[in-house]
């Protein structure tokens, strides 16, 4: 959040030198690129049920690779007065390998259960707004929709500590739904490309997981994730007269 917030601030020192100014570069139009990254965050389990305590909750770190495509389109409003703007929608697809394991602590109760969050496929569809900066950059703002397919797992496998009331393997692969939200800055590199470097933060709905336990009964578990995604990107932008015929 804290990066969201200087990029925001960034963004906002733009606007202001560069009121009355025209840019020679003009962002309007479509474009298509790849990106690479790193992703990482936390997924929180809450234990409904009692297997091993009531209320009992717990986190566990995620980390991993992300890399993918987007495509999207801009258009730069103001060109000279009162100072320029950039609106664009833009969505991405992608793999998401924010994943993490951790084992509950040893010493309370179900120190011998795990809990467990991967994820694979992940699309967004994403508002940007941004100011052109010294001609050839362009900071920016954006937010909107994330999903991703993931799977989130309580297991007791019975590896530490007692297999107390008995072994359970609670998991569910689901597409889930949540929001993302971010900043970054692109600039023209040479002819129609560009680069950016970007950060997102993304949050997924919760899950629950259900599970029966070896020695009877059925348990729930709450499972939460947000995390954080930085990367670098390429993007090349299609002329709209060559597009267009015009």
């Amino acid at each position: 959040m804290k990066k969201f917030l200087l990029l925001t601030g960034v963004a906002a020192l733009a606007v202001t030198s560069q009121a009355n100014a025209t840019p020679a570069n003009n962002w309007t139009g479509f474009y298509a690129g790849l990106n690479a990254g790193g992703a990482w965050g936390t997924g929180e389990v809450k234990d409904l049920d009692g297997y091993n305590l009531p209320g009992l909750e717990s986190s566990h770190d995620t980390s991993g690779f992300t890399g993918g495509g987007q495509i999207g389109y801009n258009h730069q409003f103001f060109n000279q007065y009162p100072f320029p703007i950039v609106l664009g929608l833009e969505s991405d697809v992608g793999y998401l390998g924010n994943d993490g394991k951790q084992h509950l602590p040893s010493d309370i109760a179900g120190g011998d259960t795990s809990n467990e969050t991967s994820s694979d496929l992940y699309v967004t569809a994403r508002a940007r707004i941004g100011v052109p900066v010294l001609e050839r950059y362009l900071v920016y703002a954006t937010g909107g929709y994330l999903g991703a397919n993931t799977r989130a797992r309580t297991l007791d496998d019975c590896n530490t500590g007692t297999c107390g009331g008995g072994l359970i393997d609670a998991k569910k692969d689901t597409w889930r739904h949540g929001w993302t939200m971010g900043g970054g800055i692109e600039a023209l590199a040479w002819n129609n490309w560009t680069v950016k470097a970007e950060y997102l933060r993304y949050g997924l709905n919760t899950e629950k997981v259900s599970g029966v336990a070896f020695g009877g009964g059925t348990f729930n578990f709450d499972h939460s994730n947000t995390g954080n995604i930085v990367r670098l990107g390429v993007n090349y932008r299609f002329n709209p007269a060559t597009m267009f015929g015009r």
